[in-house]
């Protein structure tokens, strides 16, 4: 079965987003270009996509730690309904975000 996404944090402060998948992904496979930050589940009008963030984990593990650059960390604090609380943090991506060890 394919790895999923079982929670994120996203830490404002640090500037990092914090991914933890059901199974072991290879880290050296994710593409963060893929990670669009969502205000709503369902609606993409108030979202950020991760431009410039960075794999920071370097080993391949069930947590991914992502680094935000400045720029993306500026254009999510510049969407005012985005990243402020649990019910306004939501996290899309495509199937091309990373393989898992299989």
């Amino acid at each position: 079965t394919a790895p999923e996404l079982t929670s994120f944090d996203l830490d404002m402060n640090a500037g990092f987003l914090t991914l933890t998948f059901s199974e072991t992904m290879r880290a050296a496979s994710m593409d963060v270009s893929q990670l669009v930050l969502q205000s709503s589940a369902g609606d993409a009008s108030a979202s950020v996509g991760l431009s410039n963030a960075s794999v920071a984990s370097r080993n391949d593990s069930t947590v991914i730690e992502v680094e935000l650059s400045i720029e993306d960390l500026n254009a999510v604090k510049a969407v005012t309904s985005l990243g402020k609380s649990v019910n306004s943090s939501f996290l899309s991506f495509s199937a091309d975000l990373g393989s898992d060890m299989n």
